[in-house]
């Protein structure tokens, strides 16, 4: 370990302005972005972790050089800076590292909150800060305690900010009037110290009887409960088709002409989460979960709307 490196590393986490990134980064994982989820909460978290980053891997690179290795601070800061923003522009940026990242986190049993989305480079000047921070001078020695604590609170916060959301697909479809409104809902594990919850974050809207859907905004941050249903299986079908539909779990919806003795399957899909018949058209509409929005025409064909 090169402790002068580690020293100057902790040193710029107890900054001020080190403290303040990392309960900013705090807050807006526990409270801002569950509450508020939008474009600008998220450019907020993106600057307040760049902004104390850099000192962590400063530290961890301090961790692994040897005592022995001559590397000024500036060097390290250096080499910090750019990694950091390297590597946050590439997850953010580049498709194929994305995903690896996330499948990778995911394998391990720990989901993250790591979106593809350029548009967050536009946080990359609080990496100036962190410059500011690291390069500004040697700062006077902290205190272990003090230095304890900062660690402790940028590495809460980062666990709390990378926390991914579980989606569990389409499981709410609802009648209101003459049109028709999905859900897609997900876990949010408000950090992993914090406490789970359920949340609607997607909605579509149909208003020519499940045909044509279409997101809607306005109502993705409304707080909805999905209303409580009676098992809704069999399905009955239109006198014409004198028919009723059933669902085998992890298998699909089958039909049939005499009362369940006989099934015919229609359409695979591993879950029914919400099963609504719409009346003026016939048409079955099925929250499937994570196999999306499936539509039932009355001639029998089967379209998935929403994935």
């Amino acid at each position: 370990m090169n402790k002068d490196l580690a020293g100057h590393a902790l040193d710029c986490l107890t900054h001020p302005v080190s403290i303040l990134a990392a309960l900013t980064l705090l807050l807006n994982a526990w409270v801002l972005q569950p509450a508020w989820p939008s474009w600008w909460t998220g450019k907020f978290g993106d600057v307040a972790w760049l902004i104390f980053a850099p000192s962590l891997a400063g530290l961890g690179l301090a961790v692994i050089l040897p005592g022995r290795w001559r590397v000024t601070h500036r060097q390290a800061g250096i080499l910090s800076l750019v990694s950091v923003g390297v590597l946050f522009g590439a997850l953010k940026a580049v498709p194929p590292l994305n995903e690896a990242a996330v499948r990778l986190a995911a394998s391990m049993g720990y989901p993250v909150k790591l979106r593809l989305d350029p548009t967050d480079l536009l946080a990359l000047p609080g990496l100036m800060i962190a410059a500011k921070i690291w390069l500004g001078g040697r700062r006077r020695s902290v205190p272990w305690i003090p230095r304890i604590a900062a660690v402790s609170l940028a590495s809460l916060a980062i666990m709390a900010d990378m926390a991914g959301v579980t989606p569990l697909g389409i499981t709410c479809v609802v009648q209101e009037g003459d049109t028709l409104v999905a859900y897609r809902e997900v876990i949010n594990p408000g950090g992993y110290f914090g406490k789970p919850f359920n949340a609607f974050r997607e909605v579509y809207r149909s208003s020519d009887g499940g045909e044509m859907w279409k997101a809607d905004e306005t109502l993705a941050d409304k707080e909805f409960v999905c209303p409580d249903r009676p098992d809704a299986w069999p399905v009955a079908l239109s006198a014409d088709e004198n028919a009723q539909l059933f669902f085998v779990e992890g298998q699909g919806v089958y039909r049939s002409v005499d009362g369940g003795e006989t099934l015919v399957l229609e359409q695979r899909m591993t879950a029914a989460e919400s099963v609504l018949v719409y009346p003026p058209s016939g048409a079955v509409i099925i929250g499937a979960g994570l196999d999306g929005l499936l539509v039932r025409s009355p001639d029998g064909t089967w379209q998935v709307k929403v994935k």
